[in-house]
């Protein structure tokens, strides 16, 4: 190896034959160390092959270059020297070969494509998360794992060689691009005079933002004939991809060690059948003969899917010497109706590619050979008479199986059902495709006896070339065969499975919480106005559900089943560190349903994902129906909205009975705050043990934080599979950064929602940061919520705070011992304009407790202590009501007079009613 000119592209870098040289000596002791390297992130390859599929799709400068380089690939195969590139025809073809490319690179493909051949759950999942499998499976008493978490997933093979052909120039560097999507490290060494290759994967180096794939793709422009280089590098590959026929494979299986996976993709033969019930009439053949040009021509018989052979379904006693007269004059009319319809066509459209020397030999080998035979009265030949010979109808009354020597060459042989197995099974390993005519009544019957035979696609004639996504290639999957399937089983004696998920989720909890942080050019700001303004796409519109509860403007957000499935089993990951026991607890989904809410549907999925044991309940207005069942069916765990919550367990019956029940020992809540006045109200009265948030979450953005056994309060961790999160200035767009503890409103940019576009989304809450790592060991970002930015108004000139009124009014410890207000507090607070002047005034309505006896000196007193706390206690708010810009009043009404939405029955806190 010692070609001066030669150049090979390794991690990056063009090196000549000398530095390659180097770097095969040293490639076994390098190998650990590259493994061991930061390798980018499934979603991140994702991105650099969707941005190239879009710039092979919009440059016209880059396509005209790629197909000038496939015809010099074709030129150096073909060796053809001189005005090469005018000989070749149908240009077309190669932009088709580039718009496939660009295509198959796409992201949401490739998501597909990862989903159906890794079995992954939707689009979104992470192929290298450990799952937990079904917790219903065995529970047989030998099994030592009936007591265990057991997960699996899948890792990357490590090291993987790719040998290609020269035939079809795209595989090298899709071969690779499969592979990289399983984080391998690859090594292309393609067919001799392949550029087209290497330059695919240079671009796609170019699009990788994160400049992390060039340590992962080597191409090498070395011969198969250079043993001892090829030996240097496949002895210490783990995997060895080789495309190729049985000597190509043979020659690579006698480089490699025992312990090397060898994945091959040889040579395959595909063919057409046609049943006596598809050839009834005249018009049927011709149809039948028409479809079969389509699937001859399309690729000159050049891929494995191209048939080589059309057999006519005959008797058994017609597919010898001695077969009947009506038999052979079947399979010649249909010979001659196929050699009419191939010059038809011929006339009209010559080759794609003109045979080499060498594939005219084999044309010319074949049919002397069968000419031979048709003196014997074995057969009959029609070919094209004209000096082009472009094609040739090779009649044979015999049933063998055989090869074509292709550019529109094919055979015609009869085949009885009976005798498809004994015909076809000896040569099962290299069938592919069966061009299928028949009648509906007998297409399942064939279908069977050819699989059993060995094909592994059956198509309608015409339609033999037709794939879909993540369709299995060969009869396997490819990316199984370039990963390893792993388990984990960790004895619950030692860890419980809430623990065991959490160190298991947040796999990408190491990135930088402000998503745009490196990015010159950053997206506007993405309001609520400005999402419900956004298009739907219809084919994803699957899931439709009612938005902007809180506001009482009810609105709707749509979801594919991927978008949803996805965000609730990282939501169920939330719960469970927020301390869920889906084994042992008992729970009641007390969530609002009906009205297109997704509250209770939304966390019926998730426990349905933990199988978790549910009563769906719902939010029951009869209380006493609700406390009869948690009674009956000794109900530990309820989750539902505050509202409801303090509603329920504020009602005398049910406070009654479940004080002296004591069952309740868990409490998860969503839709809104829960107040600490009412955790320590719940903690006190009815002994509940955990408190905390089911998840932070909207429906448009879906779920956005959870909390651990750490969490109080607002405080969350981001759900980084799903989310990264900015938080920015009330009255401006600054940036506040993580290690601020400034307020600000939360933007919100989702990893997983497709058919939207949720980047700097604001979710119209106010947050911040939370310094410090979290006891509980997660590396994902934490954030302390604080209220919805409508609880921050603005009133006589400065923001006022809605919860700062109502922790100045709780400060007041005779308004807390008070039995004529509900608790905790339910206020609303009204933003009125005073009729001809620029003053604010603030209606303050505070919710009666169910059921008391108040008189009205005590509402007058109770209504000046209110008053008289709050200006006590809130300075800012006394400021700006001493200087006369607002006024206000409290008042005190039964909770039925304050506004809830109709939907989820959150409580709005703040109407503005000014212009």
């Amino acid at each position: 190896m010692n070609n001066k000119n030669r150049q090979h592209l390794w991690r990056g870098k063009w090196i000549s034959d000398h530095e390659l040289e180097i770097e095969l000596s040293n490639l076994k002791l390098h190998l650990g160390y590259w493994l061991s390297q930061k390798k980018t992130q499934h979603q991140d390859t994702l991105a650099a092959c969707d941005l190239l599929s879009i710039r092979l799709l919009s440059d016209k400068k880059l396509q005209q270059k790629l197909i000038e380089t496939l015809v010099q690939n074709e030129v150096a195969n073909n060796e053809v020297t001189n005005n090469a590139l005018a000989n070749v025809e149908n240009i077309d073809s190669y932009s088709s070969q580039i718009m496939e490319i660009a295509n198959f690179l796409r992201a949401d493909n490739l998501k597909l494509k990862l989903k159906r051949e890794l079995s992954i759950p939707n689009i979104f999942e992470d192929p290298f998360d450990l799952k937990k499998i079904d917790s219903l499976h065995g529970h047989n008493s030998w099994n030592r794992y009936d007591s265990c978490n057991t997960y699996e997933g899948w890792v990357s093979l490590g090291l993987v060689t790719h040998i290609t052909p020269g035939n079809v120039l795209s595989v090298g560097a899709l071969s690779v691009i499969e592979s990289l999507l399983l984080g391998n490290i690859n090594i292309l060494k393609s067919a001799t005079n392949d550029h087209f290759s290497p330059k695919i994967l240079e671009l796609l180096l170019e699009c990788d933002k994160t400049n992390l794939l060039k340590d992962m793709i080597c191409w090498v422009d070395i011969s198969s004939k250079e043993q001892s280089t090829l030996r240097k590098l496949l002895s210490v590959s783990d995997g060895v991809v080789v495309w190729g026929g049985d000597q190509a494979v043979m020659n690579i299986r006698g480089l490699i060690g025992p312990q090397t996976r060898m994945i091959t993709f040889g040579h395959k033969i595909s063919f057409a059948y046609v049943s006596k019930k598809s050839t009834n009439t005249l018009a049927n053949i011709c149809d039948i003969a028409r479809k079969l040009i389509i699937d001859i021509t399309l690729l000159e018989q050049n891929a494995c899917s191209s048939p080589q052979i059309v057999y006519l379904e005959s008797d058994e006693n017609g597919e010898d010497d001695h077969g009947n007269q009506s038999e052979r004059s079947t399979l010649e009319q249909f010979a001659i109706i196929l050699a009419e319809e191939l010059a038809n066509y011929s006339r009209e459209h010559k080759l794609k590619r003109t045979p080499m020397d060498m594939e005219w030999a084999e044309i010319t080998n074949v049919t002397e050979l069968h000419r031979l035979e048709t003196l014997l009265g074995k057969g009959k030949i029609f070919a094209d008479t004209s000096a082009e010979k472009n094609w040739r109808v090779l009649l044979d009354y015999s049933s063998e199986l055989c090869s074509s020597p292709l550019f529109r060459t094919i055979w015609v042989k009869p085949l009885s059902r009976t005798n498809i197995i004994k015909n076809l099974s000896g040569h099962r390993s290299y069938l592919q495709t069966v061009g299928l005519s028949a009648q509906p009544d007998e297409t399942w019957e064939l279908s069977n006896l050819f699989y059993r035979a060995g094909a592994v696609r059956i198509r309608p004639l015409g339609e033999m070339h037709n794939s879909y996504l993540g369709e299995p290639h060969d009869g396997e999957y490819a990316l199984t065969r370039y990963a390893r399937k792993v388990s984990l089983a960790v004895d619950t004696n030692v860890i419980n499975r809430a623990q065991i998920g959490n160190y298991l989720s947040n796999i990408r909890s190491d990135i930088h919480p402000s998503v745009f942080s490196s990015e010159k050019s950053i997206p506007n700001i993405l309001t609520k106005e400005g999402f419900q303004s956004q298009k739907i796409i219809t084919e994803l519109q699957q899931l439709t559900f009612r938005s902007g509860g809180s506001s009482g403007k009810a609105k709707v957000s749509t979801f594919s089943y991927d978008d949803y499935h996805y965000q609730m089993n990282i939501a169920a990951d939330g719960l469970l560190a927020a301390g869920l026991d889906p084994e042992n607890d008992r729970i009641m989904n007390l969530f609002y349903a009906g009205g297109l809410y997704g509250g209770f549907l939304s966390f019926f999925t998730i426990l349905e994902s933990l199988r978790a044991k549910i009563w769906p309940m719902g939010a029951f207005q009869d209380f006493s129906v609700v406390l009869d069942t948690i009674l009956e069916f000794k109900i530990d765990t309820l989750m539902g909205t505050p509202s409801y919550l303090n509603h329920f367990f504020r009602d005398p019956l049910v406070a009654n009975a479940l004080k002296k029940y004591h069952g309740i020992k868990k409490i998860f809540y969503g839709g809104e705050h829960l107040a600490s006045s009412q955790q320590e109200f719940l903690h006190q009265e009815f002994a509940v043990e955990i408190i905390k948030s089911a998840t932070y979450g909207s429906v448009d953005a879906g779920p956005l934080g959870y909390q651990c056994a750490y969490s109080d309060g607002g405080i969350h961790h981001l759900q980084t599979k799903l989310q990264q999160l900015e938080i920015v200035g009330i009255e401006d767009n600054s940036l506040i950064p993580p290690e601020s503890t400034a307020i600000g409103r939360l933007l919100f940019s989702s990893l997983a929602r497709s058919g939207h576009s949720l980047l700097r989304y604001e979710i119209g809450d106010l947050g911040r940061w939370v310094q410090g790592a979290c006891p509980c060991g997660r590396r994902a970002p934490r954030f302390e919520l604080l209220c919805r930015y409508g609880e921050i108004f603005k009133a006589g000139g400065p923001f006022l705070h809605y919860q700062k009124i109502l922790h100045a009014i709780n400060l007041t410890a005779e308004i807390k011992k008070s039995d004529l207000l509900l608790f905790p507090l339910e206020m609303q607070i009204i933003i009125l304009p005073l009729d001809g002047s620029n003053i604010d005034h603030l209606k303050i309505m505070l919710a009666l407790a169910p059921n008391n006896s108040e008189s009205q000196k005590e509402l007058t007193e109770l209504t000046k202590k209110i008053k008289d706390s709050i200006l006590k206690n809130y300075w800012e708010f006394n400021d700006v009501y001493r200087e006369g810009v607002i006024t206000f009043d409290v008042t005190m009404v039964p909770a039925k007079n304050l506004v809830y939405t109709p939907n989820t029955g959150k409580l709005i806190k703040v109407i503005d009613q000014r212009k």
